[in-house]
């Protein structure tokens, strides 16, 4: 990671070297760097980024998605309640980056660096895969509200609110984030939405039909007491649980329970263990103003949110706050691989060895572990597969990005070319994570066409003396029958139409002289006996039989 140091007298462009960070600065930043987050994309609209060790300098945290107008909505967490307050401020959204700091109020670097939550969403309708509805919107707050400004922070202050309930549309149950996401002003402010009738009400408290309006609100500054017009971005996002491929979330509005910083903080329980959340005060009962905050260590991360009211300290110095809603999106990592399977031979029409290959893909952002492949072969039983051959390393651990190949074989039978019925291998895979998140197997199957029955046979005559026999001689015939078709001959026999005036022979001794399929799938269960059982394709028997010359043949054959 590059940083510069850069006086904030300096307005302008300095571009490092190539490779090397370009840092853009303006009169308002001291320092920028560029921030090691963790962007997880829900949507090609919506992402969640982690963004840790974020302070009071400006750093630039990438997007993973590309916007055209993207609206962040973001909550600190607050180490511990013995840290200063401080809010997100937010400048330079771009179509692939934004810059973020901490500031405590009014305009104070002493803060403690901490992780940032955001949420990110395109502006306009934006549907996630599973069909929830997230609808990101902004609007220019060009009025003040705060406990000493002119317009008060009072419950009738509602009124005096912009109205932006006709923003949005196509909700039944939703809850708001918020966000100032523009630094027009140094001093602080924070997000503030009510349902239009109460300042202590959550917007959409009855259900959709109730409303929103907005402010900024800068809380207890009874020094500075205006604040030059901020941009407000909204997201609105339907309430319950999901899931889709990769992704699990909860939307909800919890109930008034979250008290302030100053008394401890509370807690939401979840449905789930979630990794990254994004929270939002609803409506505010506290005449003082406030702003959520996730609160200690493990805040996020677990089953639960621990979340608390936040104040700033310039009018007094406690941070104690009634209880509160507080509107969260809570989303985690699911597991995600693909699995595919191949074989070598996709017609056959006769018996061989078929070959499959597996590939199991880890396409997911989690490594995984504990890999266990099923393999169900086309005569029912179950196969044993080889490996895995591990493409990053061969330690078990099933990494994001990493395939692991498996091979198998199975070999075609004269009952399977017989039945004619297409020939299909598949597969099932898990993981320790799959199982743990109750995710069904991945499954896949290759299939092998069996061409229709084409029976076929050639048969070869040969004799060991064959020239000018005299009488008496006995003359024995050797008989090759080769399978030339694409099944199995059954019950295979031979008669020698001869032209001798003698017993004519009689092709006995079957012997498999050639094995050149599937080895052992030509049978024979009567030795000697002039009858082949099943005489597989490619194979060949031989039969043999002894003529003995007479003097008939010798007087009118030769």
């Amino acid at each position: 990671m590059a940083t510069a140091d850069i006086c904030s007298a300096f307005d302008g462009e300095l571009s490092l070297r190539p490779g090397v960070l370009r840092v853009v600065v303006t009169a308002l930043a001291v320092f920028l760097g560029t921030a090691v987050s963790n962007a997880f994309p829900l949507s090609g609209s919506v992402e969640a980024i982690t963004i840790p060790n974020v302070g009071a300098a400006f750093q630039t945290v990438n997007f993973d998605n590309t916007y055209t107008n993207a609206v962040p909505a973001c909550t600190y967490n607050l180490p511990s309640n013995s840290d200063p307050p401080a809010v997100v401020r937010i400048q330079n959204i771009g179509a692939t980056s934004m810059q973020i700091q901490l500031q405590q109020p009014r305009n104070s670097s002493t803060v403690t660096a901490g992780t940032v939550y955001c949420t990110v969403a395109e502006e306009g309708v934006n549907i996630l895969p599973d069909g929830r509805r997230v609808e990101a919107r902004t609007v220019l707050s060009t009025v003040t509200h705060g406990q000493f400004t002119a317009l008060g922070f009072g419950n009738a202050s509602a009124v005096t609110m912009q109205n932006v309930s006709g923003l949005f549309s196509g909700f039944t149950n939703a809850i708001a984030l918020g966000q100032v996401i523009t630094f027009n002003d140094a001093n602080f402010s924070t997000f503030h939405a009510n349902n239009c009738e109460s300042r202590s009400n959550p917007p959409f408290l009855s259900g959709f039909g109730d409303g929103i309006c907005v402010t900024k609100t800068i809380a207890e500054d009874n020094v500075v007491t205006t604040r030059g017009d901020e941009t407000l971005g909204i997201i609105v996002i339907e309430t319950g649980t999901g899931s889709y491929e990769g992704v699990a979330y909860e939307v909800a509005l919890g109930p008034d329970f979250i008290n302030g910083v100053g008394n401890g903080g509370r807690s939401y329980t979840l449905t789930g263990s979630f990794e990254f959340a994004t929270a939002t005060i609803a409506g505010t009962d506290g005449g003082n103003g406030g702003w959520a905050v996730f609160l200690g260590g493990g805040a996020v991360g677990g089953t639960s949110l621990t979340l608390g009211i936040d104040e700033d300290t310039i009018n007094d110095g406690e941070r104690s706050h009634t209880t509160e809603n507080v509107a969260y999106f809570a989303v985690r990592r699911l597991p995600v691989f693909t699995a595919s399977k191949s074989v070598d031979r996709p017609t056959i029409a006769e018996t061989l060895t078929l070959n499959y290959d597996i590939v199991l893909e880890n396409t997911g952002e989690l490594d995984q572990t504990g890999v266990v492949v099923t393999d169900i072969l086309p005569d029912g039983s179950s196969g044993t597969v080889s490996g895995p051959i591990e493409s990053v390393a061969a330690d078990g651990v099933f990494e994001v990005g990493e395939t692991f190949t498996y091979t198998i074989s199975y070999n075609v039978t004269n009952a399977d070319i017989t039945a004619g019925v297409d020939l299909i291998n598949s597969v099932s895979a898990t993981t320790d994570q799959y199982s743990a998140e109750g995710l069904a197997d991945e499954t896949a199957s290759a299939t092998t066409i069996i061409e229709p029955g084409n029976p076929s046979i050639t048969v070869t005559k040969t004799a060991d003396n064959n020239l000018n026999v005299p009488a008496g001689v006995t003359v024995t015939y050797t008989y090759v029958v080769t399978n030339t078709g694409n099944q199995s001959i059954s019950n295979l026999s031979l008669s020698d139409s001869h032209g001798g005036s003698g017993a004519p022979p009689t092709p006995s001794g079957e012997t498999l002289s050639n094995d050149a399929g599937v080895s052992g799938d030509s049978s024979d269960s009567v030795a000697n006996d002039g009858i082949w059982d099943s005489l597989a394709p490619g194979d060949e028997v031989t039969f043999t039989a002894t003529y003995t010359v007479t003097q008939n043949d010798v007087d009118t054959l030769q």
